[in-house]
């Protein structure tokens, strides 16, 4: 529809809530006058930098004259998408109207409440403090329309507990009253006189937070349209008969409801098509400016819900071979998923050696559309089915070595698989011969078979065989001596052997007791065989012999001191002054090493009188140092007259 109003919007993303097609509307917004805000309200012209769109809850509208806009308040309840465009209707004449604009009766109404308020507020400990502010900026005038922005901050649900409305008088008698809630963003007041002042106050019975001035436009005249559509996850927008100026371009953005810029396209084309894709459905208000200033504005509600992609499922089978198909949500939502009806058929019948195969045919119905997979899937061959099998033994060189022969029972197939052998020999004893007891092993389709033979050594019986000997110990007069038990390792047969006894003694130190070493030996069957005992004779240790305390020598400056210690005159060990082992090093204390002065300048000779050389003194010992720090005499100092 037309919009010929004689102005031009100074609002580039200015938007109405207006009522909708069910999906495409074209808007035009077209004039040559910028729109301003009255003097009298003191304010200048508005052009937001940000725009907040309005879903529409303005549900509750008065009039005392004149018609409130159908298209405030309310969400909208078409299918998947609304797709809507703004348009404004042309003015017959002004109306006269009569309006009561007088509130008498509701000032004892706040009154009370204020009143009330203020009780329940003393009794309660937490009182609910609003910081919420709102202000009206201008986004369109038309000759009969007047569309405001709401602008709120500090906002909170307590807010709203008290009704908050915004009304519209006019000296014609034109009187609107709509509700404010939380997330109205856009107010359209509809059925006023061109060229005309109105007042809009939003207020609630406590306080009023805005009042502003603003007059509708004179007359309109059109300048092109856009038209805004979905097409699955993409939104389209159609701009149609711009008119435009040599060498100028319009701009076409689009913007969600909090503000952010979702599109933006510029173009000089009289009719073109634009396209893009938001990355979640929203609330879109698109608006058509030229040179900074609107002239069409239009808005797009999409569905929230999933949107899927139909043109590209997904196949998904089970090891069961059970399947599905799934369709991805567009928005990133979760992926609608469809069971399948699968059926089954054996296409090749396997056999023993060879393979078989199997089809599963997959369908799927949504919305009426079929889906359909097709899955082949290869049957194993059956295998041959062998009976237990027959185990042949072999000696060699080496041992015993076994083979298992398998047949099937359904074609007298023949595998011949040689075996794992495990051999355990049992020693002969000292009477009896050792045999080896033989079991074959083979894993074959899986499955275990095993076999056991026992061949035996003949006149392999070996004697005895003794294990290590054990020693048992006896104290006499004259020290220990010991005899060496020998078992027989088959039998349990013990002989008993004298053994030579070796005693070492160790003498007693500072430190250890005095000990013997008693090392006893025999030789049987031309081994020889020797255990060691030693017998510690306690309390003997002699004791450190420390001596007087030495006392301590002093550190120098070049030479270094120790420390007061003991002395051991037995085994040389050093002790602290508390009779503690120490390292000797323990006890050095470093040389005190010289302070030296800062460097004395030389004093160059003369003809006449000696010099001395640049030099060091200890500001300590009053030693002399020369510049590299070597120890000089008074006498190095000297530089001989020239």
């Amino acid at each position: 529809m037309d919009n010929n109003n004689g102005y031009r919007i100074n609002n580039p993303d200015g938007i109405l809530n207006l009522d909708f097609d069910q999906w495409k509307k074209s808007c035009t917004n077209n004039g040559y006058g910028q729109i301003k805000e009255t003097s009298s309200s003191d304010q200048q012209e508005i052009v937001p930098s940000e725009e907040i769109y309005d879903t529409g809850k303005n549900s509750s509208n008065k009039k005392s004259a004149g018609a409130a806009s159908a298209g405030q308040g309310g969400a909208n309840t078409d299918g998947n998408y609304s797709n809507v465009a703004s348009s404004s209707g042309a003015v017959s004449g002004q109306s006269s109207l009569a309006v009561n604009s007088v509130i008498s009766s509701g000032i004892g109404t706040l009154t009370s409440t204020i009143a009330s308020t203020l009780a329940a507020a003393i009794m309660v400990v937490a009182v609910f403090v609003s910081t919420l502010t709102i202000s009206l900026s201008l986004v369109m005038a038309d000759v009969d329309r007047l569309v405001v922005q709401v602008n709120m901050e500090g906002a909170q649900d307590e807010d709203f507990e008290t009704p908050i409305v915004a009304i519209l008088e006019g000296d014609d008698g034109i009187y609107i009253e709509q509700s404010v809630f939380s997330d109205t963003r856009y107010l359209t007041f509809e059925g006023l006189a061109p060229e005309k002042e109105y007042s809009i106050c939003v207020r609630n019975e406590e306080k009023i937070f805005d009042k502003k001035s603003f007059s509708t436009a004179a007359t309109r005249k059109e300048n092109g349209s856009i038209v805004a559509y979905t097409e699955g996850k993409d939104v389209f927008i159609v701009a149609k008969d711009v008119v435009l100026e040599p060498n100028e371009f319009y701009s076409i953005v689009a913007k969600d409801g909090t503000g952010n810029k979702l599109f933006g396209k510029d173009s000089n084309e009289k009719n073109e098509s634009f396209k893009f894709t938001p990355d979640k459905p929203t609330d879109l208000y698109i608006t058509l400016s030229i040179g900074g200033e609107v002239y069409a504005v239009c808005e797009l509600k999409m569905n929230a819900g999933p949107l899927y992609d139909f043109e590209h499922g997904t196949w998904k089978w089970t090891d069961d071979y059970k399947a599905s198909i799934s369709f991805a949500d567009f928005y990133g939502g979760n992926p609608l998923v469809i069971s399948a009806n699968v059926i089954e058929k054996t296409t090749i019948l396997p056999g023993c050696e060879t393979a078989g195969e199997k089809t599963y045919t997959a369908t799927a119905t949504y919305d009426g559309v079929n889906y359909k997979d097709v899955k082949t899937v290869a049957v194993a061959a059956l295998g041959h089915e062998y009976g237990e099998p027959s185990f042949t033994w072999t000696e060699t060189s080496d041992g015993y070595t076994a083979t298992a022969e398998f047949i099937c029972i359904r074609d007298g197939h023949k595998e011949t698989v040689t075996a794992e052998v495990a051999s355990v020999t049992t020693r002969p004893t000292c009477e009896k011969d050792g045999f080896v007891t033989c079991t074959a092993t083979v894993v074959f389709n899986n499955q275990s078979y095993s076999d056991e033979k026992i061949f035996v050594k003949e006149n392999t019986a070996l004697g005895h065989e003794y294990d290590e000997p054990s020693f048992t110990w006896t104290e006499t007069e004259n020290g220990y001596v010991a005899t060496a038990e020998f078992t027989c390792i088959r039998d349990g047969y013990k002989k008993t052997v004298e053994a030579e006894v070796l005693a070492v003694t160790a003498r007693p130190t500072c430190e250890d007791d005095e000990y013997v070493t008693y090392t006893a030996t025999v030789v049987f069957e031309n081994e020889s065989y020797s255990e060691e005992k030693i017998v510690v004779s306690e309390g003997t240790a002699l004791g450190h012999e420390y001596g007087e305390l030495i006392a301590e020598v002093p550190a120098t400056y070049d030479e270094t001191g120790m420390a007061a210690h003991y002395h051991c005159s037995v085994c040389g060990k050093y002790f602290d002054t508390d009779k503690n082992e120490v390292p000797e090093s323990s006890l050095v204390i470093g040389a005190l090493g010289h302070t030296y002065s800062e460097l004395v300048a030389e004093v160059p000779a003369t003809c006449e009188e000696a010099g001395t050389i640049a030099h060091y003194y200890c500001a300590v010992c009053g030693k002399l140092f020369n510049a590299n720090n070597a120890e000089i005499s008074e006498d190095d100092l000297v530089i001989p007259p020239a």
